[in-house]
């Protein structure tokens, strides 16, 4: 007896043996291409989780786009180094202000510094170059003195110092010139400036993304500083007896006499434009040689720079009209003239260190931060102004606009290997 057995619907001995074996080789072929096609998204499929966050927060640029800085110090250092450059751009304008003393010139009351202006920048320089000797001296002995007589990176940094001393002295004949407001919209300039002469000198590569938050930051300090800390000014006690008739012909006087270009007006805005592209080119060239030069001490390199910074102050001097008139290049020097010579140094100092170690844009972007830490010094500790809430507000709007641009570019360096585990 034969018994007959029946396959069920769908499996291969009811479809028959010939294409049992035809499917059994598509499915082996389905299985060799889904286990290539397996190994082919291991390969490709990345993700930003996957790459690893450098040990560095804020990501400086070395001299080329690829590398990173040679002095690597760790990511606390380098939060410290920032952070005390940010101090030391706050603190120096109130010990600035601090030595400043009430004179009378015109019948009106001015506050001016009692001293040559440019006599705290020479004495910077004069500290600068002894102190760096006795570092060098004391680190590593004649040895390392001797370096500092080296051709090449003496011809370089001199060059650089001597350009540094020019923007000294263009800052020192605009601020006479212009207003404080168009000042520190002009100065504001820098933070474009130089990252268009990073990429030009270093190649360093920047997105549209952080070229928009580089003019956030960039606008809205120039909004802070010509708007932040404008309150309502007491009526001059000459207009309570004024009639209308009396007033409207003063100020059509005034409007005749204001008619017309202000040639100092202009000569001053030339002036400020001149020294903020030197001081980009400066930070920028500073930034990439003392990288280059990086078997040399910091220390060492800031003698080098002093050593041309210095006489070109000096020959300065013999044409201001005020550092050898009266009683000499000290007069009008007290404890507070002092103590903005020690915050000329110290900022001097914490601003090439943040350039061999960071870059230039940093140092800029450092410069913007340090608006925040103004603005709480000159209300809880100088009281020197009440709190206001849109000054605030704009001042709050800066530090997030440089803290996006610093966080932009963790997230600007792992999506650029994204792209190139892609390509591959």
């Amino acid at each position: 007896m034969i018994r007959q057995t029946t396959a069920p619907p769908g499996s291969s001995e009811h479809i028959g043996p010939g294409f049992a074996e035809m499917s059994e080789s598509f499915e082996m072929a389905a299985e060799r291409q889904t286990s290539q096609g397996s190994k082919s998204s291991e390969k490709r499929v990345v993700t930003l989780a996957m790459q690893n966050r450098p040990e560095s927060f804020l990501q400086p640029e070395g001299n080329t786009p690829a590398a990173p800085p040679p002095r690597k110090v760790g990511a606390w250092t380098e939060m410290f180094l920032f952070c005390f450059f940010i101090a030391t751009r706050a603190l120096h304008p109130a010990f600035i202000d601090n030595a400043k003393e009430l004179v009378i010139i015109d019948g009106k009351e001015k506050l001016m510094a009692p001293y040559a202006k440019v006599t705290p920048c020479i004495g910077c320089q004069v500290v600068s170059l002894i102190v760096g000797q006795v570092m060098a001296l004391s680190i590593g002995g004649v040895e390392e003195w001797r370096s500092i007589w080296r051709p090449a990176p003496l011809k370089v940094f001199g060059c650089i110092g001597a350009m540094y001393a020019v923007g000294d002295i263009m800052e020192v004949l605009a601020i006479s010139k212009v207003s404080g407001d168009a000042y520190q919209v002009l100065l504001q300039s820098k933070l474009m400036i130089t990252a268009m002469m990073m990429w030009y000198f270093k190649g360093t590569k920047t997105t549209r993304l952080q070229w928009v938050i580089l003019a956030v930051v960039m606008c809205s300090m120039s909004v802070y500083s010509t708007s932040a800390g404008t309150t309502t000014k007491e009526i001059d006690p000459k207009y309570y007896d004024m009639t209308v008739e009396s007033y409207v012909e003063m100020m059509a006087g005034k409007a005749a006499q204001d008619t017309g270009v202000d040639a100092e007006y202009m000569a001053g805005i030339s002036l400020v434009v001149v020294k903020v592209i030197i001081s980009c080119l400066c930070g920028v060239l500073a930034d990439k040689y003392m990288k280059e030069f990086k078997n040399e001490p910091i220390y060492v390199q800031i003698v080098q720079f002093k050593l041309a910074w210095l006489p070109m102050l000096l020959l300065y001097t013999f044409f201001d009209g005020e550092t050898w008139t009266g009683g000499g290049p000290l007069e009008g020097w007290n404890g507070n003239a002092y103590a903005v010579l020690g915050s000329f140094t110290v900022k001097d100092w914490a601003g090439l260190y943040l350039l061999a170690i960071l870059d230039s844009v940093l140092k800029n972007i450092g410069e913007a931060a340090s608006v925040l830490a103004t603005f709480m010094l000159s209300i809880y500790v100088f009281q020197k102004s009440a709190f206001e809430l849109d000054a605030f507000l704009m001042v709050l709007v800066v530090t997030l606009a440089v803290v996006s641009y610093i966080d932009s570019k963790a997230v600007v360096d792992k999506a650029n290997k994204y792209d190139e585990a892609l390509c591959e």
